[in-house]
């Protein structure tokens, strides 16, 4: 990991983020911050998906796949530890190539909490797109906070006849805890910038997390939003939401 390249913004305290006037209020923290509506069950036993905002799960053996296969949440749950090797079966690229570094986020069929992932091609070439499903095998990581999977070898593409788009999960209201959507695609609702900006000039937002340009040009944005979809990623001390293209920012 040396000579890495850092590819998310350097995240700054930044005060004065709440109540815009005439635009979106600051979203209140509240336990029942998934629209289980609009997106499908993560209940690994068939339910009907959460209901509250996801703890983190302490049977971690629950969420082995039935056949046996491996995805991100036996990363993200710890079940596979930092250091050790996981090959992901089936997961789909939820994101273009990053412009800041080699990589891009994939998430479980059905998404949800604890789904999502950041692949690192440290030494490796893919030539994958949004909706792709691939395998993909690599060394567990952690990079300044952000979970990621580091591969040296190729990406293969499981089925070319798949285009399998992860539906987002929708938050209302500021969860108590942004760790289990890291790497997960979310929609945010009555999204306000605030006029403050994170050190690298990246804006910050009324649910007191900035706009990370991961994958997009993010300096122009600026007003209120009824929408705005992205992956959560993590660095340097804090959470933020990395939009994917101009269509992730709905008015």
């Amino acid at each position: 990991m040396n000579n890495r390249i850092v590819w998310v913004s350097v995240a700054a305290a930044v005060s004065g983020c709440a109540n815009i006037e005439g635009v979106y209020p600051t979203p209140e923290v509240d336990d029942s911050s998934v629209d289980t509506d609009a997106t499908e069950s993560s209940d690994p036993d068939g339910g009907a998906g959460p209901s509250n905002a996801p703890e983190e799960p302490t049977d971690t053996g629950s969420l082995i796949r039935a056949d046996g296969t491996t995805g991100c949440r036996d990363v993200q749950t710890g079940r596979i530890t930092e250091g050790a090797r996981a090959e992901l079966n089936g997961v789909t690229v939820t994101t273009p190539m990053g412009i800041r570094a080699p990589g891009f986020f994939v998430q479980d069929p059905g998404g949800g909490p604890w789904s999502g992932l950041w692949v690192y091609l440290d030494e490796a070439n893919a030539d994958v797109e949004r909706g792709d499903v691939i395998d993909v095998s690599g060394t567990v990581a952690e990079w300044h906070g952000l979970t990621e999977l580091i591969v040296n070898e190729s990406v293969e593409i499981s089925d070319t006849a798949v285009d399998r788009t992860v539906d987002a999960s929708t938050l209302m209201t500021i969860p108590p805890d942004w760790e289990p959507y890291e790497g997960v695609v979310i929609t945010l609702e009555g999204v306000a910038l605030s006029g403050a900006q994170d050190d690298r000039g990246n804006p910050m937002t009324n649910w007191y997390i900035g706009i990370a340009d991961t994958f997009m040009d993010v300096s122009m944005i600026g007003g209120s939003y009824r929408q705005v979809t992205g992956v959560l990623t993590y660095n340097w001390g804090s959470y933020k939401l990395a939009p994917r293209s101009a269509a992730d920012f709905q008015r």
